[in-house]
């Protein structure tokens, strides 16, 4: 998602009745910060009009308008159907001048309100009179998350959910199933506000057929059940450097996957969560491992290596068939550590010999 100026640019101009072209005053106006959904936006315009008619005063709350909403999406302008604009428009000090243009100050108080969801975003706006038609004001800005909302990147198709403080963001689904390589990104940016990615959801990226590539952004602290389940094309995993916790079967049924990284703040690998990932051949349990669930590693049919780097086993911390359906591979474990991890992995019902264990240096 770009990161665009908090900006308005008020353009004032419209021709009452038929009488000659308007004069225009423009002005820029600075947003101090991203709108949320629901919050009134109140700002100042300056503007002429011209008119056969003589009043002191215009009130444009009195005349029709118009209005347009659109979602900014990789440049484009799209109309959006997600948020709407709701405005209030007040005048005074509006004067004759002696050429008949009528000179005053308006207040405009404008309100973001959803049409579906909370969504968040770049957005670009029209007020427009119609007395006639003429556009008078022009409004960009960004949106900012609601709370246990819905923020849409168009850049690159995710959607994420909006944390419960509206401080966070989770990755919620990748909508563009065609992507080979994607990147959960550390941040997202809105505005000029960066809201960090921390947690993968349940299912996210399940069943998806083209992905080859995957990198995990350094804020992803854990990813949820099944989030890349029968990714069928998935090869290769990197990044996750501040993940702490994999869910159950989260790599489940990924027959391509070849190499995975796993990073040092890692705790838990959750049942079934290499479940039957048959190319995989080499594993690395980082440093502050505590738990490897039932049937982790289950049915890795060329799974030759496993490198355990943890010193922080203990009796139940290798679940049943942890690595089981393997073609019983060799463990390199912690110096001083070969008595009680060969008798943890027996006992998780990996068939230990001599040959099996090997001194980490």
């Amino acid at each position: 998602m770009r990161s665009r100026k908090w900006l308005v640019a008020a353009l004032l101009a419209a021709v009452l009745c038929c009488v000659g072209a308007a004069a225009l005053a423009e002005q820029n106006i600075e947003a101090p910060a991203p709108i949320a959904v629901g919050q009134i936006f109140k700002f100042n315009v300056e503007g002429s009009f011209q008119s056969v008619r003589s009043p002191v005063v215009i009130d444009v709350t009195q005349k029709p308008m118009a209005y347009r909403m659109f979602q900014y999406a990789d440049g484009t302008k799209n109309l959006s159907t997600d948020i709407e604009i709701a405005f209030n428009v007040k005048s005074w000090n509006c004067v004759r001048a002696a050429d008949g243009t009528y000179w005053g100050n308006y207040s405009v108080d404008l309100q973001l309100k959803p049409l579906k969801g909370t969504p968040a975003g770049e957005y670009y706006g029209e007020i427009t009179f119609q007395a006639p038609s003429v556009k008078v004001c022009t409004v960009s800005f960004s949106v900012k998350p609601a709370a246990n909302g819905l923020l849409h990147d168009s850049n690159s198709g995710a959607d994420y959910l909006v944390s419960s403080n509206g401080k966070n963001l989770s990755l919620k689904a990748l909508n563009n199933s065609n992507k080979k390589a994607f990147t959960i990104p550390a941040n997202v940016t809105v505005g000029t506000v960066k809201y960090p990615v921390t947690k993968v959801e349940a299912n996210a990226l399940k069943g998806n057929k083209k992905l080859t590539t995957l990198v995990i952004g350094k804020n992803v602290t854990s990813i949820g059940n099944y989030a890349f389940k029968n990714c069928t094309a998935l090869t290769k995993v990197s990044g996750g450097t501040g993940l702490v916790t994999l869910g159950r079967g989260v790599f489940y049924l990924d027959k391509k996957l070849t190499s995975v990284n796993l990073g040092t703040k890692l705790k838990t690998i959750g049942v079934q969560a290499f479940y039957k990932c048959s190319s995989l051949a080499k594993v690395t349990i980082p440093l502050n491992v505590t738990k490897i669930a039932t049937q982790a590693f289950y049915g890795n049919t060329k799974l030759k290596s496993v490198i355990i780097k943890t010193p922080k086993l203990t009796y139940g911390s290798i679940g049943k068939n942890a690595f089981g359906g393997t073609p019983n591979p060799t463990f390199q474990v912690p110096a001083g550590k070969e008595t009680l991890y060969k008798a943890l992995l027996k006992a998780s019902g990996v068939p230990v010999d001599e040959r099996a264990l090997i001194i980490a240096r």
